[in-house]
């Protein structure tokens, strides 16, 4: 039996039973939300293709070049291009400036997702995470910009071709690929561990590159949609849902996208050494059941898994609280300690 720790806002409790290697933190004492009914059990021969189409994509990155190098401050901005597949893309890296870069920790960062927004703007990121107080100034950052998206910055506009639609596995696909980029362009950091951070879609990409990506050692996962073969989710999202696994697609091949697009149904690699999940417990838009389900998943496949819940908070509002600077800082602070 694992053993779960649960925090109050008053009171700490705890409880133990056997062996853990699972914290979970929830300022609640409601009951958890049950988890919602399967469209259909994935079979072993859909689990099975799924895992040979992963095995059979070429994502090496081709005619990969720094487009821009813009200097900052405390930062230098690289725009790098490169080719994927015949399709355009372009991402981004921020480089803290230090005399020892070959040193600096590297997260990368999938972003969230905006229907009605197809686009990337680093003008926010650099307001964000590189100034004194981010917790995360002293990472190189990777900002992959994914297919049939925008990316921005300062006035300047990059479109990387490719399916819009095609927004959670096709975008694993382009995260892998532009680290891969960026780490070929040898801008510094310690490439032996990586760190993946990622919030609603981009904490659904970060599940993701756990299982394919052997590059990435620690996840913090937020927010992230974990299951899209629920009667409840096809429903929730509605036009978007369509877009992303129905239109155009075989019965076949829309199944196959929406298992794909779902990291509960596919174990970690053997190289992560932990994970951080963060939830909204009143998320309109990525129930607490994402979380709760993804988190007993891990347990079971042996992973180290810590989960915060914080119930008052929907869709990432949780970043304005202290406790999730303070938790948020922690995850980080494993992470640089595992690379010593």
């Amino acid at each position: 039996m694992q053993k779960i720790t649960i925090y109050l806002v008053l009171l700490l409790l705890s409880t133990a039973c056997g062996n853990s290697k699972s914290d979970v933190s929830n300022n609640s004492t409601n009951n958890p939300p049950t988890s919602t009914p399967l469209i259909s059990k994935p079979t072993e021969a859909e689990l099975s293709s799924v895992k040979a189409a992963w095995a059979s994509r070429d994502l090496a990155p081709t005619e990969t070049e720094i487009i821009l190098e813009d200097e900052r401050e405390n930062h230098t901005v690289y725009i790098i291009q490169h080719l994927l597949d015949g399709n355009l893309h372009y991402g981004a890296v921020f480089v803290p400036k230090s005399s020892s870069p070959e040193t600096l920790p590297i997260l990368v960062m999938p972003d969230g997702l905006d229907q009605r927004d197809a686009s990337l703007n680093l003008d926010n990121f650099i307001g964000w995470n590189t100034i004194e107080s981010s917790p995360i100034k002293d990472f190189i950052q990777i900002y992959p910009g994914f297919r049939g998206r925008t990316l921005r910055y300062e006035g300047r506009a990059y479109y990387s071709t490719g399916d819009f639609c095609d927004a959670y596995d096709g975008t694993t696909d382009d995260t892998m690929s532009f680290l891969t980029a960026a780490l070929q362009m040898n801008l510094g950091g310690n490439t032996s561990k990586i760190l993946a951070v990622g919030i609603s879609r981009g904490g659904n990409t970060v599940f993701q590159l756990g299982i394919r990506d052997p590059r990435i050692s620690t996840i913090i996962s937020m927010a992230a949609p974990v299951d899209f073969n629920r009667e409840e989710v096809r429903s929730r999202y509605g036009s978007q849902y369509v877009c992303q696994f129905i239109t155009g697609k075989s019965t076949q091949e829309s199944r196959q996208f929406i298992v794909a697009s779902s990291p509960i149904y596919f174990p970690p690699r053997d190289n992560i050494d932990k994970y951080f999940i963060f939830q909204g417990g009143a998320d309109p838009v990525v129930p607490q059941w994402n979380a709760q389900d993804m988190s007993e998943y891990l347990i079971s496949q042996n992973q180290d898994v810590t989960l915060h819940i914080y119930p008052n908070a929907d869709h990432g509002s949780f970043w304005g609280l202290e406790e999730h600077d303070q938790n948020y800082r922690q995850a980080l602070s494993y992470f640089i300690q595992s690379l010593e």
